[in-house]
């Protein structure tokens, strides 16, 4: 099995959806969902304010609407045409929302600069090894007292589109793993196993892919 060429993939995928006319990644309805469970999950642990940084933006959707609420939000996705797509509809609302261009295995920010890291369907896409290098990055990045929300699928595919190997747990794509479906107790023991304290997890039947959210916080080391 081929490595994950993750830039590549997502690069081809946003490129396609802007020629098609699509008003995202994903449906309006999807972001609002998921907008509605990360407010939740924010007014839950008292943080009406603070840096908030989203892993794996795409077109910008659910980083705009959580600057509504007020959050000085950032951005970041490996793809540029995504990035563009995020800056222009950043422009007619929220221009002080930074969007930028980047890998979310290596973070360009400041150790300890956020207060909420927000997982919004990214990690799934996140493969092998890589995985615990994400966890590494978010660790760095969120203060000692921040909030870790994870927002990624799980559980056995309902799509039968693509290969799926049950030994790795992956979706394959002409040869290359794109997608991981972890089932709900390994996620936990990743996600806590990478330095987290989960506070709090459950999982979501209303999508065509069971989702596993949680809400974390660090359990290892001071901000460096």
């Amino acid at each position: 099995m081929l490595k994950p060429d993750y830039a590549g993939y997502f690069e081809a995928k946003f490129r396609k959806l802007r020629r098609g006319g699509a008003t995202g990644y994903n449906r309006p309805q999807l972001y609002q969902s998921a907008f509605k469970k990360v407010l939740a999950a924010l007014q839950d642990n008292q943080m009406s304010s603070g840096k908030l940084l989203e892993l794996g933006c795409g077109s910008g959707d659910l980083s705009l609407l959580l600057a509504d609420r007020g959050y000085e939000v950032c951005g970041i996705d490996i793809s540029p045409t995504a990035i563009s797509w995020a800056r222009e509809k950043g422009e007619r609302r929220y221009p002080k929302v930074d969007f930028r261009l980047g890998d979310v295995l290596n973070l360009p920010y400041e150790h300890g600069y956020f207060d909420v890291v927000i997982d919004a369907l990214c990690l799934h896409c996140i493969i092998g090894e890589d995985r615990l290098l994400f966890f590494e990055n978010v660790l760095a990045v969120l203060k000692q007292h921040g909030l870790f929300v994870v927002m990624t699928k799980c559980g056995d595919p309902q799509d039968e589109a693509y290969p799926f190997d049950s030994v790795t747990r992956c979706k394959i794509e002409n040869g290359r793993p794109t997608r991981y479906w972890g089932l709900p107790g390994s996620l936990r023991r990743e996600i806590e196993g990478a330095g987290f304290k989960i506070v709090d997890w459950r999982v979501f039947h209303e999508y065509a892919q069971p989702l596993f959210f949680a809400q974390a916080a660090k359990s290892i080391g001071p901000d460096h």
